[in-house]
C-alpha cells in the first residue's frame, strides 16, 4: 500500500477532492491536532468528513500522530532530535519516536 502525504494550505474543495481522486485516495488520515481551520471552514472536521465520505473516501482522524507538541507538557527532551533545529520539530519528533500512544498509532496507519 502507498502513503501519500497532503495538506490542504488553502486549496479549494474541489481542488482537494479532485487530487484525492486522482491519486486514487480511499482513506484520507487526518492527523491534526485541531482539526479546525478558522480561514478555510470546508477543512474543518466535521464538514472535511462528510464531504469526503460522500464522495467514497473513508475519513479517520487520529490526534495522536498531530503537531503542536512541546517539551515538558507532551514529551521530555531527551535531546535525540538535534538535527532540528526548531523547537517545535525536535519536540515533535521526539514524541514520535517516545510515546507509546504515537508509535501505536503510526502502527495502525
Amino acid at each position: 500500500m502507498d502513503v501519500f502525504t497532503i495538506g490542504h494550505s488553502d486549496r479549494s474543495l474541489e481542488d482537494f477532492l479532485s487530487l484525492l481522486n486522482e491519486k486514487g485516495i480511499e482513506v484520507l488520515y487526518d492527523v491534526r491536532s485541531f482539526p479546525t481551520s478558522k480561514f478555510v471552514p470546508h477543512f474543518s472536521k466535521d464538514f472535511l468528513s462528510n464531504t469526503v465520505e460522500a464522495a467514497g473516501i473513508l475519513y479517520i482522524w487520529d490526534r495522536r500522530l498531530g503537531g503542536y507538541r512541546r517539551f515538558g507538557r507532551d514529551v521530555e527532551d531527551l535531546g535525540i532530535a538535534k538535527c532540528f533545529k526548531s523547537q517545535g520539530f525536535r519536540a515533535y519528533a521526539t514524541y514520535l519516536t517516545m510515546n507509546p500512544l504515537a508509535r501505536e498509532a503510526a502502527s495502525k496507519l
